[in-house]
């Protein structure tokens, strides 16, 4: 066994977070929705090519959604894993530019006048979400707590010290997404 310091003196071997719930139930509302509406009116009304468009949207709205939304998101020594239900996509930390948040909604224009910074309120709306070579990737739709974000950043600091975390640091009163979770057991591993 090599010498060195002890694991947490060095920092977290891996950090997961997780996407929120609501926007798994909601996603998958409207998708059955989609599909579970148009063929409710064709049993009671017959075939309709229309009633078939719609319930192809929502099959492509539910389809979508288990393929590109991630359920968690694994940072680790190599990179990053977003873990989707029908698939596991790596990210190396090569391939990673920066880590920034993803845009939750769009700031509205009373912002301003109401004394709010909009590029701040920006930077804190979404999860992370990093800029590669091919584009933003969402890595999380939630914003992690703060112990998650220090934890992220020492990981960083660690393993991919090129890679800069431009997102800011959540307010103290922020809950963790570990919340989503029964436990907090293994969210932050240290082994």
């Amino acid at each position: 066994m090599p010498e060195g310091p002890e694991p947490s003196e060095r920092g977290p071997l891996r950090v997961t977070l997780y996407s929120s719930r609501r926007s798994w139930a909601l996603a998958g509302f409207g998708g059955v929705l989609l599909i579970g509406g148009p063929i409710a009116v064709m049993s009671g009304r017959g075939f309709s090519w229309f009633s078939v468009a719609i319930a192809a949207i929502g099959l492509g709205l539910l389809g979508t959604q288990l393929y590109d939304h991630p359920v968690r998101t694994h940072f680790h020594h190599g990179g990053v894993t977003r873990v989707c239900p029908l698939r596991r996509d790596e990210i190396a930390w090569e391939q990673v530019v920066e880590l920034t948040r993803a845009a939750r909604d769009r700031i509205r224009r009373g912002d301003s006048l109401l004394g709010v910074d909009p590029q701040r309120e920006a930077r804190l709306r979404g999860g992370l979400a990093a800029r590669t070579e091919r584009g933003r990737v969402v890595l999380c739709d939630a914003v992690e707590g703060r112990f998650e974000y220090d934890a992220v950043r020492a990981l960083l600091d660690r393993h991919a010290p090129d890679v800069p975390l431009a997102a800011l640091r959540p307010p103290a009163k922020q809950s963790p997404t570990t919340l989503y979770r029964r436990s907090l057991r293994g969210r932050v591993d240290d082994s």
